[in-house]
């Protein structure tokens, strides 16, 4: 494992440091355990030119698509997005009535605090992921939320922009994790 991070580090022209908080990001940005090796194979496929954490990330996931490992069959898949599908039109539903997303939740009696709401759609989206073959790495809400401030700052990621991005995310299916979630608020904040 050092001698692959020491790789990694070479072809960052970074630290070891670095490097290894390079192949942390990859595994959070993936939603689950990627070899350094398997990283830097990644890594060497790639121009340096064009070497950045989006297209690593892309590449591992196309990766592991071909290859298999992710496991998901098609019917999950199928009754995963029909379960996507089936949420929208409540979502939608509660929009046409005039209600907004909090005063929805305070109605059907479901968790009031963002912290609250936070831990319900985690725990939702990990259940479901479990249920396709994954491992999601399951936090608590207050956890979920520091581990968010390690890739953004606190002020352009308030605890309901979190939650906004937690809850765009898990529409579009897509397991959560702290850096994606990071990612989706600061995208939040700039537009």
């Amino acid at each position: 494992m050092e001698v692959t991070l020491a790789e990694i580090a070479a072809v960052l022209r970074s630290t070891e440091d670095m490097a290894a908080q390079f192949a942390k990001r990859v595994e959070s940005r993936v939603g689950q355990a990627v070899p350094h090796a398997e990283i830097l194979v990644v890594m060497k496929k790639l121009p340096p030119k064009s070497l950045s954490l989006d297209k690593v990330v892309a590449k591992v996931q196309q990766q592991r698509k071909r290859t298999g490992r992710q496991k998901r069959s098609t019917r999950s898949a199928r009754s995963t997005t029909q379960t996507a599908a089936a949420r929208k039109p409540s979502v939608a539903k509660s929009e046409q009535d005039g209600e907004s997303d909090a005063e929805a939740a305070v109605s059907s009696g479901a968790p009031k605090t963002i912290l609250e709401r936070l831990e319900a759609t985690l725990v939702e989206n990990w259940d479901r992921a479990e249920k396709d073959g994954l491992s999601p790495n399951r936090l608590s809400a207050s956890a979920f939320v520091s581990a968010v401030y390690q890739y953004t700052d606190r002020r352009t990621a308030s605890r309901r922009r979190i939650l906004q991005a937690a809850q765009e995310l898990d529409r579009s299916d897509v397991v959560l994790t702290p850096a994606l979630v990071a990612d989706a608020a600061q995208r939040l904040f700039e537009a």
